[in-house]
């Protein structure tokens, strides 16, 4: 009986370390969400920073339209012109193209007899 008393004792003494731990643990949780918070509110203010630099992106890329339209517009200059497009003339002695379906390899239906 003793010994079992004394292995009971010692569960309670195991329960309550454990509860004291749970109870740290959850201060130790509450500093978590704490600094998840301190980190939340420096995340918005890098987005504020990614808008800076949206913003800063948007004006490269004008500057990169306005390069793409001059250019363009020393390739207009540089370009040489197209040659004419050939004149097509008809040809002389021009055959037909062959027929695109082969002749069939039945004989023609007999013509209709004629009655007289």
């Amino acid at each position: 009986m003793e010994q079992i008393e004394e292995k009971l004792n010692q569960q309670m003494v195991k329960m309550k370390t454990k509860e004291k731990k749970l109870k740290e643990a959850d201060v130790e949780n509450l500093t978590e969400e704490y600094h998840m918070e301190q980190i939340e509110e420096k995340l918005k203010e890098a987005d504020v920073e990614n808008l800076t630099e949206e913003y800063d992106m948007k004006q490269i890329e004008e500057k990169f339209k306005e390069a793409d339209i001059t250019s363009t517009r020393r390739e207009l200059r540089t370009r040489k012109k197209a040659p004419p497009p050939p004149i097509l003339r008809p040809n002389i002695g021009f055959s037909p193209p062959p027929p695109r379906y082969p002749p069939p390899m039945f004989p023609p239906p007999p013509p209709p007899p004629t009655h007289y």
